[in-house]
C-alpha cells in the first residue's frame, strides 16, 4: 500500500492547495456569471455548483476517513466534474491532472496488486505531461510563454536581451529537453536522471512564479510533481515498455497472468485515448488545450470581445481592466462594413482569463463562446462581437478568423494586414 497512500497523500495536499490559491474560481462571484457547459439558467447552474462542492467535501472527508475504500476516490471525481460543468472556467490543466489521478486511485484501490497498477499508470500519466508539453513548445512562439517564467530570477537586464533577442530559440530549446526527459522516465536506468532534471525544473519555475508574483494557484500542482517524481518514479526501477502489450491483451500489467484484470484492461484504453490520442489531436487544433498537457506553450487560441462604446459601462466589473478603447487597423478594416461597430471598445478574453484566474493554459474556444452567448442573453440589446484567432498550426498560416455576433453565426474572413 505504499504507493497507494503516497499518491493519496500528495493528491490530497496539492489538491487543496490549489483550490486555496485560486478561490475566486470556486465561489459564487458578484461580478460576473458562471459560464456552465449547457445553457442553463444561473439558479440551476448555482444549485449544481452546492451540490459538487458539498459532495466534494464530503468525498475528501471519507477518503481521509477510509483511505483504503475507493467509493470516496470515486465521489471526488463526480465532485470534480459537477464543478467544472456549472462553470468552464474551472478547466484547467491542474485539476485535470489531479481528476487522472483520482480516477487511478478510484478504480485500483481495494485491488491485491494495487501498488503496481497505480505506479504503473501514475507513471505514464507523468511521461505524457513532459511529453506532450515539450512537444506543443516545439515552435516559434512558446518563448514569449516560456521564456518568460524560466528567466523571471534573472537581472532585468538579462531578462530584456534572453526574452527579445533568444526568446524563440529558448523556447524551442526547453520544449525539446522537456520532451527528452520525459522519454527517459521510460525507461529503468535512465529515470533517476529525468526525475533530477524535471524536478529542479519545477523547483525553478515555482521560485520564478514568486518572484513574477503571479499564476500562484499552480505552485502546488508543481509542488505536487515533485513529489510524484520523487516518491513514485525515483523508486521504480522497471522500464515501462515492457508492459503495454500484457495490458492490453491480457488486462493486468502484473507478471503474473493468471488472474485478469478488466480493470487495468479498461484503463489501459483509457489512457491510450486520454494521453495518446488527445493530445496528439491538438497539434491540428482538433482539440483544446486543457486536456493536451500543452504547458506554457503560447500557441493558442486568441480571442476577442468587441462592444460599442455606448453601452461599455454595462459589462461585468471582472472584465472592465481588460477592455482597451482602440481597436487595432486590421480588425477595424475588417469590420468596416459594419456600420454598427464603428465604435469600438476592444476585451481581450484571453489575457483576462489568464489574468483572472491565474492559469497556465486559457480556456477552450467554446468557453470563449459560452462567455460570448451568456453576455449576450444577459444584456437583451446584443451588443457583443466574438473574434476568435486559432492557434498556428504546421502547414497552414493564422491570417484565419471567425466572427460570432449575437445572432449565434459565425462568419469567416483574413486579416487585411498584419493580425492584432
Amino acid at each position: 500500500m505504499l504507493v497507494q497512500s503516497r499518491l493519496r497523500w500528495l493528491l490530497v495536499v496539492g489538491l487543496l492547495g490549489c483550490l486555496a490559491l485560486s478561490a475566486p474560481l470556486w465561489v459564487p462571484r458578484s461580478d460576473l456569471p458562471l459560464f456552465p457547459l449547457l445553457p442553463t439558467s444561473q439558479g440551476l447552474a448555482l444549485l449544481i455548483n452546492l451540490v459538487g462542492l458539498a459532495l466534494f467535501v464530503g468525498s475528501l472527508s471519507f477518503i481521509l476517513r477510509f483511505p483504503s475504500r475507493r467509493l470516496g476516490f470515486v465521489g471526488l471525481v463526480v465532485s470534480l466534474g459537477l464543478l467544472v460543468v456549472t462553470d468552464l472556467t474551472r478547466w484547467q490543466p491542474w485539476l485535470y491532472h489531479f481528476a487522472l489521478t483520482s480516477l487511478l486511485l478510484a478504480v485500483f484501490s481495494g485491488e491485491p496488486d494495487r501498488d503496481f497498477k497505480l505506479e504503473w499508470f501514475s507513471l505514464w500519466l507523468l511521461v505524457a505531461v513532459y511529453v506532450w508539453s515539450g512537444w506543443h513548445k516545439l515552435h516559434l512562439d512558446s518563448g514569449q510563454s516560456i521564456v518568460l517564467v524560466l528567466v523571471a530570477t534573472f537581472p532585468a537586464k538579462w531578462q530584456t536581451v534572453l526574452w527579445s533577442q533568444w526568446g524563440a530559440v529558448l523556447g524551442v530549446v526547453a520544449g525539446a529537453l522537456e520532451l527528452l526527459f520525459g522519454v527517459l522516465l521510460c525507461f529503468g536506468r535512465t529515470r533517476r536522471v529525468a526525475v533530477v532534471c524535471l524536478a529542479i525544473m519545477h523547483l525553478w519555475i515555482v521560485v520564478s512564479l514568486v518572484t513574477m508574483g503571479h499564476d500562484i494557484c499552480v505552485i502546488p500542482w508543481n509542488l505536487y510533481c515533485v513529489g510524484l517524481l520523487v516518491w513514485v518514479a525515483w523508486p521504480s526501477r522497471r522500464s515501462l515498455w515492457v508492459l503495454p502489450w500484457r495490458v492490453l491483451c491480457e488486462g493486468s500489467p502484473t507478471p503474473s497472468t493468471t488472474s485478469q484484470s478488466v480493470p487495468a484492461k479498461g484503463m489501459a484504453l483509457v489512457w491510450v485515448g486520454l494521453l495518446g490520442i488527445v493530445p496528439l489531436l491538438h497539434t491540428w487544433s482538433w482539440t483544446g488545450a486543457n486536456a493536451s498537457f500543452a504547458l506554457y506553450s503560447g500557441n493558442y487560441v486568441y480571442t476577442q470581445l468587441l462592444i460599442p462604446r455606448n453601452v461599455f459601462h454595462r459589462l461585468p466589473k471582472a472584465v472592465l481592466p481588460y477592455a482597451s478603447p482602440v481597436v487595432r487597423v486590421p480588425l477595424r478594416k475588417a469590420l468596416k462594413r459594419e456600420e454598427q461597430w464603428v465604435s469600438l471598445h476592444m476585451v481581450d478574453l484571453h489575457s483576462w482569463s489568464m489574468r483572472r484566474f491565474g492559469t497556465t493554459v486559457p480556456p477552450t474556444r467554446f468557453f470563449f463562446s459560452q462567455v460570448h452567448r451568456t453576455l449576450c442573453r444577459r444584456f437583451h440589446d446584443r451588443p457583443f462581437l466574438l473574434v476568435v484567432r486559432g492557434k498556428k498550426v504546421w502547414g497552414r498560416g493564422s491570417k484565419v478568423f471567425d466572427v460570432r455576433s449575437c445572432a449565434w453565426r459565425w462568419q469567416r474572413s483574413k486579416w487585411p494586414a498584419s493580425p492584432p
